[in-house]
């Protein structure tokens, strides 16, 4: 197989990402399928209801008192940076943007006209109604098209990496719609025709945290359904490392609607370090949106991010592009501009100001208490729900389906415990405690993270050592020798080892993680998983530090914005003790590359890579033979 006979697949919540191996840059298609619905309830045109609450239960004072301590903390930043706030910046938004009016553009004036689907199409001289649409053109749906109004839905078949079974009758039907979207972005972007699919092979880049079914099923369809010559399939990170030319690294991939943290070892995947978040860019998006209506953002009708307005939704998007930013420098009051588009309409010319709702959107993924629906992954089989029939999953093939699998962060925390007692168990004679050996305590309720000393930016130093006297916070590192044993004695001529540091601190399952301590447990469970901190060798310095010093931020969730990589790193070292801090280092784009394509880029590598190894490819005839468990030995992951 050549490198142009190779198609990499790069399927995610929001984008599809896909091209030849020998491709430089992947093209991108929205990853979503709109159909025309039978009885689809239609709303009253232009008519809202008398009650004030917002259509989406958005509130104004229940908003402004979850955003208090991230105002807070936005202060105590600029603070310490010495930046002075302007005293009366949000009055000037306010103002501002209630005497704005939007300014009518001609077509020919619009920087970027939008091609608007049409929902009939002409065949044979007649004109007969269209029942399905993908990407780009059901991205391009006019809002009065769509539920409820309409009789259009929009429909995403991955939600968080996974399948959508909250809006699909079955794990079934979101896998069809996958591979229409598949088969028509290969055809139309790649220029492939059906009939020589035969000759190409794929190679699928799954989520770290995936599914059994939905790669089996995956593979059913690009091998059986669609017919290609072999597949290859491998996870997110190790891709992104091949992408980002390093063999080892802790890889933070924010997506649209999910965050995936996993530690890469020489090439191998650490599954007890992955952590998946369902924190992205969608969420910076909706604290945008909320902080717009906060500021009076100059629309006739209020923004709403939801499905229901995806035109809202593209607009709030462009002002995240274009304005959020992570810098302190840039915190100022300014006047901007973006467009709003509807069909058979004047694209209206907004010009609104901003003063601190770029900062405090990106800000949102470092505190707990503004994300209080974020919380750390439950497990994927409670969120399948009635929707998905249990004749629609093997249960035996399903990796979710034994109890300490089935949530991702329970059976992570379970192993990372473990492996700690273990290391921390005596290495000589009973009742003789080793040298330099430590424990960590996981934390068992959420007032222990809550205990944690409330910091900002330009604070390093306050998750420092307790003062005497003072219980250990949940999560830190104490000494395993009990109080009044004696200390075993090194041996005459023997260095002793290094003591183990302290180590970032372990929250409880329950509570909301924010998006630097995630990376910092996983970085933990890196630890402890890994033996570096065996009681019996000490404290390996060398791997911790090649591990903390390529903490690669990858996705087009949150890498692309300006001074996000500079924060990121701030954040994790003050999650870090003092001996761990100065070894902490964020990239982000290596080779100039685009951090949302890196992922792909590791694909088309490993593309090139396998052209010649046949045992890394499952065969179609083969898959057709010994079905998706004869050839799970051929996996480059764990299985």
């Amino acid at each position: 197989t050549n490198g142009d006979k190779i198609i990499i697949l790069h399927p995610g919540s929001r984008t599809l990402r896909l091209g030849l191996a020998t491709d430089t840059f992947p093209k991108e298609v929205p990853h979503l399928v709109a159909r025309r619905m039978k009885g689809a309830s239609r709303g009253e045109d232009g008519e809202d209801d008398d009650d004030d609450t917002a259509p989406d239960g958005w509130s104004e004072s229940a908003f402004r008192t979850r955003i208090a301590p991230l105002l807070a903390d936005l202060k105590h930043r600029l603070k310490v940076n010495k930046i002075r706030p302007v005293s009366n910046g949000h009055a000037q938004v306010v103002n501002y943007n209630t005497q704005s009016e939007p300014q009518m553009l001609a077509e020919h004036n619009d920087p970027s006209y939008t091609e608007w689907t049409r929902v009939d199409e002409v065949k044979d001289g007649a004109t007969a109604p269209r029942t399905w649409v993908i990407g780009q053109e059901a991205l391009c749906l006019d809002d009065r098209h769509l539920a409820p109004r309409g009789p259009w839905c929009q429909f995403y078949p991955l939600r968080y990496g996974m399948l959508n079974t909250a809006d699909y009758a079955s794990a079934f039907h979101a896998l069809q719609d996958c591979a229409l979207i598949w088969r028509e972005a290969i055809i139309h972007q790649l220029g492939i025709k059906p009939s020589d699919f035969h000759q190409y092979a794929v190679i699928l880049i799954i989520p770290d945290l995936f599914s059994r079914v939905y790669v089996q099923q995956a593979l059913e369809v690009l091998l059986r359904e669609l017919g290609f010559m072999q597949c290859m399939a491998h996870v997110e990170s190790v891709c992104a490392t091949y992408g980002a030319g390093m063999s080892s690294g802790c890889v933070v991939d924010v997506g649209a609607q999910k965050t995936s943290i996993m530690c890469v070892e020489d090439g191998v995947a650490l599954t007890e370090t992955r952590i998946q978040l369902k924190l992205g860019g969608d969420d910076i998006s909706t604290m945008l949106a909320n902080l717009l209506r906060l500021g009076r953002f100059p629309l006739a009708e209020p923004l709403d991010v939801t499905r229901a307005t995806p035109s809202h939704a593209v607009l709030v998007d462009d002002v995240k592009q274009t304005y959020v930013t992570a810098n302190l420098s840039d915190f100022t009051t300014q006047v901007c501009q973006t467009f709003y588009r509807q069909e058979d309409q004047r694209t209206q010319q907004i010009s609104f100001k901003l003063y601190d709702e770029p900062l405090l959107s990106v800000l949102s993924l470092f505190d707990e208490t503004v994300l209080p629906s974020h919380r750390l992954p439950a497990s994927p089989r409670k969120e399948r729900g009635p929707a998905l029939a249990a004749s629609d999953v093997d249960p035996v093939a399903n990796v979710y389906d034994a109890e300490t699998l089935n949530d991702p962060v329970v059976w992570g925390y379970e192993l990372a415990d473990a492996i700690v007692q273990a290391n921390a168990a005596p290495a000589t004679e009973a009742g003789e405690p080793p040298t330099g050996s430590a424990t960590v305590r996981t934390a068992g309720s959420k007032e222990d993270l809550a205990a944690r000393p409330e910091t900002g930016a330009g604070v390093p130093e306050a998750r420092g050592t307790p003062a005497a006297g003072t219980p250990t916070a949940a999560g830190d590192v104490a000494d395993a020798t009990p109080a009044g044993a004696e200390t075993a004695k090194p041996l005459a001529g023997v260095p002793p080892a290094p003591a183990a540091p302290e180590l970032p601190p372990l929250p409880p399952s329950t509570a909301p993680v924010p998006l630097d301590v995630a990376i910092a447990v996983s970085l933990l469970w890196y630890a402890v998983s890994s033996g570096l901190t065996d009681a019996k060798n000490g404290f390996k310095e060398s791997r911790w530090h090649a591990m903390t010093d390529s903490i690669l931020l990858v996705g087009g969730g949150a890498a692309r914005i300006p001074g996000m990589v500079v924060l990121l790193e701030h954040q994790v070292r003050h999650q870090m003790n003092a001996s761990l801090r100065e070894h902490v280092v964020v990239v982000a784009s290596p080779r100039d590359m685009d951090s949302r394509w890196l992922v792909w880029k590791g694909g088309a590598v490993l593309g090139r890579i396998a052209l010649d190894q046949e045992e890394m490819w499952i065969e179609r005839d083969e898959f057709l033979l010994r079905g998706p468990r004869g050839c799970g030995h051929k996996f480059l992951f764990s299985w």
